[in-house]
């Protein structure tokens, strides 16, 4: 007896959500489904998954239904049970990033950076800084506009030493005063995560 697909997992699903119901079935030699109860377990071709990866075959049927993936990216299954031949490889599952829940000011675009960390500028110098939405799991959304503010300013640096860009997906600060202050970009009910302290 081998493991064959019966309904191959959704081309795409969301990070974090439950994918699609699929199925694995155990068929003879001939391509008929058994009656077999063998547990099938089921693995990815890189990184984890949630959920309850092994399932008891009913009548030759597994059927996994609350599969999940926190992290994006492109994979494959395989399902295997015991001596069983496996399945060959699925088709390729894409997990997209989930809604945006969060927006913080980055290093880079298109999610490459980390949150500026505190740090000194000499004056004159200019720091560019990026607006970047992640989801709930940190996955990169997109480069997004935000309202620029300059917080916790203290010294000569102003409100006006940090210049939006015109699509306000960044910001350059310039400061030829000693000081110090935090960059903060908001988006609608987006939690925000600030720069570190830049003096």
């Amino acid at each position: 007896n081998k493991l064959v697909w019966g309904t191959q997992p959704a081309a795409t699903v969301a990070a974090g959500a439950a994918w699609t119901a699929f199925t694995v079935k155990i068929v003879d030699q001939y391509g008929n489904q058994t009656a077999d109860t063998d547990n099938v377990v089921i693995a990815p071709s890189a990184g984890t998954l949630g959920g309850t990866l092994t399932q008891v075959a009913v009548a030759g049927l597994a059927t996994f239904s609350n599969i999940t993936r926190n992290a994006v990216g492109s994979l494959t299954l395989t399902a295997s049970s015991g001596t069983l031949t496996a399945t060959p490889t699925s088709s390729s599952v894409t997990v997209n990033p989930g809604a945006a829940t969060q927006i913080k000011v980055e290093t880079a675009p298109d999610g490459s950076g980390v949150v500026v960390p505190a740090q000194n500028i000499t004056a004159g110098a200019s720091l560019t800084v990026y607006a970047i939405t992640r989801d709930q799991f940190g996955n990169f959304v997109a480069n997004s506009a935000a309202a620029w503010s300059l917080t916790n300013i203290t010294g000569g640096i102003v409100s006006g030493d940090l210049v939006p860009t015109a699509d306000t997906k960044s910001a350059v600060l310039t400061s030829n005063q000693s000081g110090s202050g935090v960059i903060h970009g908001a988006g609608t009910g987006l939690a925000a995560t600030d720069s570190g302290i830049i003096s």
